[in-house]
């Protein structure tokens, strides 16, 4: 099974570690799982980005724009994209842990060839 993680952040933070970890559990189970996040905008890349971490836990992770906001001009840019993944990939399952990630699948796989299954995961519980 093809399986894509979409983190729209850049930073590592509480939720992105589990879901790494998820990602290498998927691996060890014998699934295509992939992390895609978003991009440290700043010259060098820092201990807190999504990326150094992800690479540390021995990941190879797909870096889009992937704002933890949503933002129309990265919109332009992560849709196709995303969609581009879906494609190529042939992306069974997409499963998105932000609001903007899941937006952002939603929209892709509207552009997409592949219809993958489309899965987000809420952290944020209001009450």
């Amino acid at each position: 099974m093809n399986i894509l993680h979409v983190l729209s952040n850049r930073k590592w933070t509480e939720r992105s570690e589990p879901v790494a970890d998820l990602v290498l559990a998927q691996q060890a189970l014998g699934h295509n799982a992939q992390l895609a996040c978003g991009q440290w905008t700043l010259e060098t890349n820092h201990e807190s980005s999504a990326e150094v971490q992800a690479k540390r836990k021995g990941l190879d992770p797909i870096i889009l724009h992937l704002d933890k906001h949503f933002s129309w001009s990265n919109m332009g840019k992560d849709v196709p994209a995303i969609a581009h993944l879906f494609d190529t990939a042939h992306i069974d399952v997409v499963h998105t842990h932000m609001e903007n990630g899941h937006l952002l699948s939603a929209l892709a796989r509207r552009k997409s060839k592949q219809q993958p299954l489309l899965i987000n995961s809420c952290y944020n519980v209001k009450g």
